[in-house]
C-alpha cells in the first residue's frame, strides 16, 4: 500500500508539473514554441521530465540523507532508476543532437566550431555561475562567516568548482549537496564537446571507422578506466545516442517504425521496465532504455506527450531544474529548519507535487531571465570569432608599426 502511495504521489507530481507548464506555455513569452521549426520535437519534450526525473530521486535521497544522515542510494529502484535513467538519457541526447549536427555537414569543414562552443559557454557557465554563487552564500552562512581554510586552498575549491569538479568549499562537507552532486556531469558533457572535432574527422572516414568507436565505447563500459575522476563507462551513453543520429538520417524504414504504433508500444514497455529495472546501469539495463530513447529520437512522441507545447515548455526549462533543484531542497529542508525526519517517506512524499510546482515555476523566471537571453545572443553574435578577428587586426598592425 506504501509503496502505491509514493507512485501515486510521484505520477500527480508529473502531473502537476505538465498543468502548470500548459498555464505557463500561454505567457507571451513562450509564442516562438509555437513558430519555431527544425527542432527535434520529441526529444525536446522528453528533456523537461528527465529533468523532473532527478528532482523526483533527489526529493527521495533527501528524505533517507535526513533520517539516516548518509546521501545514497534509495533502497526503492524506483526512485534510484528516475534519477539515473535520467541523467544516462540526458547524456545520449547530447550525442545525437551533436553527432546529427556533424553528419548534416560536410565533415570538419562544414561545422562553425566558433559559433558551436560560444553556443556551449552561453548555454551552460552564466547559469552554472549563479549557481555556484548561491553556493558560496550557503558556505558562507553555513560557516558562521569565517573562512576556515587559506586563500589559496579557497581559490583551488572554487576553480574546481568551475571546472565541474565539485568537493567542499571552505572546510564545509556538505558543499555539493547544496545543488544535489549534479554539476559532476557537466564535465562529461564538455569532455563530450571537446571530442566533437576528433569524432568529425572519424565520423568523415566513414561507416566503419565509425563503428569503430562504438565498439570501443563497449569495450570501455565492460572494461572501465578511470583517469582524473573520469570514468570510461559513460562514453557508451554518447556513443548510443550517436548511433540513433546515424539511424536517423538513414530516414525512411527506421524512422517509419520508430513512428509507428509499434514504436510507441516498444518505447512505453521499455521505459516501465528501465523504471523499475533493479540492476541500475548494467549493460543489460542500458540497452532497455535505448529502446525507449532510439524511438523517441527518431521522433516518437510517445503518443503525443513529449511534442505537446506544455512538454516542450518543460523541456525548455529543463537545465534549470536540472541544475537548480537541488538548492531548492537545500533551502527548503535543510535552512528552513523544517525537520522532515519524524515523518514517514509516504507522507513527506506528500509535499512532492507541491515542491516540484513551485520548483518549475521558480526555473521558468530563471530560463526567461537567464538562459533564454543568452541564448538568442549566442545566436546574433559570434563572440569568439570577433575576438580572434580583433587579435588578428591587433597582430596586423603590431607588424604594420
Amino acid at each position: 500500500m506504501e509503496e502505491a502511495v509514493k507512485i501515486l504521489l510521484t505520477l500527480i507530481a508529473l502531473a502537476g508539473c505538465y498543468g502548470a507548464a500548459r498555464l505557463l506555455s500561454r505567457l507571451r513569452a513562450f509564442d516562438y514554441l509555437d513558430r519555431r521549426a527544425g527542432r527535434y520535437g520529441a526529444v525536446d519534450g522528453l528533456r523537461g521530465y528527465l529533468a523532473l526525473g532527478v528532482l523526483i530521486h533527489h526529493f527521495a535521497v533527501t528524505w533517507y540523507w535526513k533520517s539516516s544522515g548518509l546521501w545514497t542510494r534509495p533502497p526503492e529502484s524506483y526512485f534510484q532508476n528516475l534519477g539515473k535513467v535520467s541523467v544516462a538519457i540526458f547524456f545520449m541526447i547530447t550525442g545525437f543532437l551533436f553527432i546529427a549536427k556533424i553528419l548534416r555537414r560536410d565533415a570538419v569543414t562544414g561545422i562553425d566550431w566558433y559559433r558551436l562552443y560560444q553556443s556551449r559557454l552561453l548555454r551552460i557557465y552564466p547559469l552554472y555561475l549563479l549557481a555556484l554563487a548561491i553556493i558560496l552564500l550557503v558556505v558562507v552562512i553555513e560557516s558562521g562567516f569565517t573562512l576556515h581554510t587559506d586563500s589559496a586552498t579557497l581559490i583551488k575549491q572554487i576553480v574546481k568548482w568551475l571546472l565541474f569538479y565539485g568537493g567542499s568549499i571552505n572546510g564545509f562537507a556538505e558543499t555539493r549537496t547544496v545543488i544535489a552532486g549534479v554539476e559532476w556531469t557537466l564535465k562529461y558533457e564538455w569532455l563530450f564537446y571537446l571530442s566533437l572535432p576528433l569524432l568529425a574527422w572519424i565520423i568523415g572516414h566513414g561507416t566503419v571507422a565509425s563503428l569503430l568507436v562504438l565498439l570501443a565505447a563497449v569495450l570501455l563500459f565492460i572494461f572501465p578506466m578511470t583517469a582524473l575522476n573520469i570514468k570510461s563507462s559513460h562514453f557508451i551513453l554518447f556513443a548510443i545516442g550517436g548511433l540513433a543520429a546515424c539511424l536517423s538520417q538513414r530516414g525512411g524504414f527506421f524512422i517509419a517504425v520508430a513512428k509507428s504504433r509499434f514504436g510507441s508500444l516498444l518505447a512505453a514497455i521499455a521505459l516501465l521496465l528501465a523504471v523499475v529495472y533493479p540492476h541500475t546501469l548494467t549493460l543489460l539495463h542500458i540497452i532497455v532504455f535505448s529502446f525507449f530513447f532510439i524511438p523517441v529520437a527518431l521522433g516518437n512522441s510517445l503518443f503525443g506527450l513529449f511534442t505537446s507545447k506544455a512538454s516542450v515548455l518543460l523541456g525548455e526549462i529543463s537545465y534549470s531544474v536540472y541544475l537548480l533543484h537541488g538548492i531548492a531542497l537545500y533551502f527548503l529542508f535543510s535552512m528552513s529548519g523544517f525537520e522532515i525526519a519524524g515523518f514517514s517517506l509516504s507522507h513527506y512524499m506528500v509535499g512532492l507535487p507541491l515542491v516540484a510546482v513551485l520548483i518549475v515555476l521558480i526555473c521558468t523566471l530563471t530560463y526567461l531571465g537567464i538562459e533564454k537571453p543568452c541564448i538568442d545572443y549566442a545566436r546574433k553574435h559570434h563572440i569568439l570569432e570577433n575576438l580572434g578577428n580583433k587579435l588578428a587586426r591587433i597582430s596586423i598592425k603590431n607588424r604594420l608599426n
